[in-house]
């Protein structure tokens, strides 16, 4: 059992965590970049509204993996901006009840790649960009837009799959109602090996139980 002495060390080095993250997210919105995030908000307010949560998520995990300073920058950027590619793409799309098309559902999938390009231009970094655009791969090569597969999947991409696909699953779109907590894990589960890095789904589902305010809101 934890006694208070432990609990209030833990609670003080979360905080200073935290407010160091902040920063960075504060970086994040310098200059051209924060343009992105206006333009992606007036054009969409749900997308913009979870890749809030995706960033949420992405810190999660990558401060319970241990990622240093740098990562967690790069991992920052490329969570929050993973989506902004979407601008491009039209509503009638992606805000579709029912089942896309081919051509749609080709369409949607450019996204990844018009998100890299964006934040380039924008002046993101290249290991942002190269994060951002395989945010799609999935861990048994199944995925878009290069088909890579494992750990050939750069390992901030797969964080940010972990947690894209999490808040996905628990949010009601124009398509979809929200899944039940329960079900998204068991659907997280499943897709261990397969769509997930399986050390992911474990690191992301041992820490999910931790209130988001308490981890993410201290700063």
């Amino acid at each position: 059992m934890m006694i208070k002495g432990d609990m209030a060390m833990m609670e003080t080095a979360v905080k200073n965590k935290m407010k160091e993250y902040a920063g960075i997210i504060t970086d994040v919105m310098r200059g051209s970049i924060f343009d992105l995030s206006v333009v992606l908000c007036e054009k969409d307010k749900h997308t913009f509204e979870h890749c809030q949560r995706v960033l949420d998520y992405s810190f999660m995990i990558g401060f319970e993996a241990g990622l240093g300073k740098k990562d967690m920058g790069i991992l920052g950027m490329a969570a929050y901006f993973h989506d902004v590619g979407k601008i491009g793409i039209p509503n009638k799309i992606l805000k579709k009840r029912g089942t896309l098309t081919d051509e749609e559902l080709t369409m949607i999938r450019i996204h990844p790649r018009l998100s890299a390009g964006l934040f380039r231009a924008a002046g993101g970094s290249r290991e942002a960009v190269k994060t951002l655009a395989c945010h799609h791969e999935r861990y048994d090569g199944q995925g878009y837009p290069y088909s890579l597969q494992g750990e050939n999947i750069p390992l901030l991409s797969r964080i940010i799959a972990v947690a894209d696909a999490y808040d996905a699953m628990t949010t009601t779109r124009s398509y979809s109602t929200a899944l039940k907590k329960e079900e998204a894990i068991r659907r997280m589960v499943d897709g261990k090996g397969t769509q997930f890095d399986p050390s992911i789904v474990d690191i992301f589902l041992g820490k999910i139980e931790t209130p988001q305010v308490y981890l993410l809101g201290v700063v």
